[in-house]
């Protein structure tokens, strides 16, 4: 993702010298790439946090069988 926004900002450099092709709108582009972007680092985030509830709900357990 990073890089197509990356390769999106080469292109709207080039867009202030010309016209966008094919009625690429830049800007909207950036925009739901970021969106996007975010989406993916919130879902993640959750993911994560759900591991770590996991992990930890595990090992009480397994500590509770132990002693």
């Amino acid at each position: 993702m990073k890089t197509e926004v990356a390769a999106l900002l080469a292109k709207a450099e080039a867009a202030d010298q010309s016209a966008a092709p094919d009625g690429l709108s830049i800007p909207d582009e950036l925009a739901q790439r970021e969106k996007r972007l975010q989406k993916l680092s919130e879902a993640r985030a959750k993911i994560e946090a759900r591991a770590k509830e996991r992990f930890e709900r595990e090992q009480a357990e397994h500590q509770t069988k132990l002693g």
